[in-house]
């Protein structure tokens, strides 16, 4: 993956090279590897070369593995509760999804959408703290002060278990918690989901990973019959 974003890197700074006359600049390519080295001319000290290759392997890995992860995630949780996987089904036929689903005919199904978004509360891919610096002055958060220049964060599957913000059963697969909820209660439900992370750091590909994961889980869920199959651990002694 490195190879490949310097090497894109490389072949994008050679073509500017070759066309720094103004006409050419005037036809400068409008796209994310511009504006990461526009925002590097402007921003030296923030963002440099190798930096500029780690955007560029986010940018190429995000809307791949993340929905392969989830969506395997989700087939996990749906294979443990046999009874959500009918309904899931029963939703799909109803709104009659065919085998291979356009986005148009799946985006908009409740339950579908309900049981992404539980599958990603009880197991967040990416787990990270989602450091901040606390300001100037201090901030009290939770109850606890803490001074100024204090790296603070909070992991999203601690956020994910809050019995006062999901209810006291937080540990369980249960879709229909999206769909109970008043809008009062749904409103803080969605500002606590940290599956695509929230505010600044929010998911730039959150939309590609949803038009997949919508794709993709109603496709197998309609044209296969699924089921966990235990398996039996042989270990080889010398």
């Amino acid at each position: 993956m490195v190879k490949l974003a310097a090497a894109k890197l490389q072949t994008r700074i050679t073509e500017l090279k070759e066309n720094s006359d103004n006409r050419a600049s005037a036809e400068k390519k409008d796209d994310l590897l511009q504006r990461y080295l526009d925002a590097s001319t402007q921003h030296p000290d923030t963002l440099n070369t190798m930096g500029i290759v780690g955007m560029l392997m986010s940018t190429i890995s995000g809307a791949g593995d993340t929905p392969a992860s989830t969506t395997g995630t989700t087939f996990y949780y749906l294979l443990k509760n046999p009874d959500t996987l009918a309904k899931l089904r029963t939703e799909l036929r109803n709104a009659g999804v065919p085998f291979i689903p356009a986005y148009t005919q799946t985006r908009d199904l409740p339950y579908l959408d309900a049981v992404i978004k539980e599958a990603m509360r009880l197991f967040p891919l990416v787990n990270l703290p989602l450091e901040r610096i606390v300001p100037a002055g201090g901030a009290t958060i939770a109850g606890h002060f803490f001074r100024q220049g204090t790296t603070v964060g909070v992991l999203p599957s601690v956020i994910h278990r809050n019995e006062a913000v999901f209810g006291e059963d937080v540990k369980t697969f249960r879709p229909e918690r999206w769909l109970e909820a008043g809008p009062e209660k749904l409103r803080t439900m969605e500002a606590a989901h940290m599956g695509f992370s929230r505010g600044k750091r929010a998911c730039l590909g959150q939309h590609i990973a949803l038009l997949q994961m919508k794709k993709l889980i109603p496709a197998l869920v309609m044209k296969m019959n699924v089921s966990v199959t235990p398996y039996i651990l042989l270990e080889i002694m010398n």
